[in-house]
């Protein structure tokens, strides 16, 4: 008994296993990029915003729009991006400070600390997700 073999679905297969690799670079500066803007969407969320004086119904905010992001940085096999404040006094309001009296202490608000936390745990269901949808378009499924 003489049968055909169709090879079409594994030069398909092959084809895209050969792209893949112009495209990884690009699925991983979006996936660092997406994770870093919502790293950033959750630490301004948590960030306070000050009041002035009671009364005159001012209020700060300063601090929430002073985070920023960099952009993307590929150090070897290594994808990096920073979260970060200019504003003099976030390292104060994240990590807590003496008061100005000297006399107590008032704890820090650990915004970007819980929020790195947070996307932490929720990173691998995050880039699951994010992988399966790249294997599907190199490979055409």
């Amino acid at each position: 008994m003489k049968g055909k073999c169709n090879l079409s679905g594994l030069k398909k297969l092959a084809d895209g296993i050969q792209g893949a690799d112009v495209k990884v670079d690009e699925f991983m500066e979006k996936l660092i990029k997406d994770m870093g803007a919502q790293l950033l969407r959750q630490t301004g969320k948590k960030t306070p915003v000050g009041e002035y004086g009671s009364g005159s119904g001012k209020k700060g905010g300063t601090l929430r729009r002073n985070w920023s992001i960099s952009p993307v940085e590929k150090i070897g096999d290594v994808y990096r991006i920073t979260i970060y404040n200019n504003t003099e006094y976030a390292p104060y309001v994240e990590y807590g400070h003496r008061k100005s009296n000297g006399k107590g202490w008032v704890p820090g608000k650990h915004m970007l600390s819980i929020s790195s936390k947070e996307l932490e745990t929720a990173a691998p269901g995050f880039i699951e997700r994010r992988i399966k949808t790249f294997v599907k378009e190199v490979l055409g499924l």
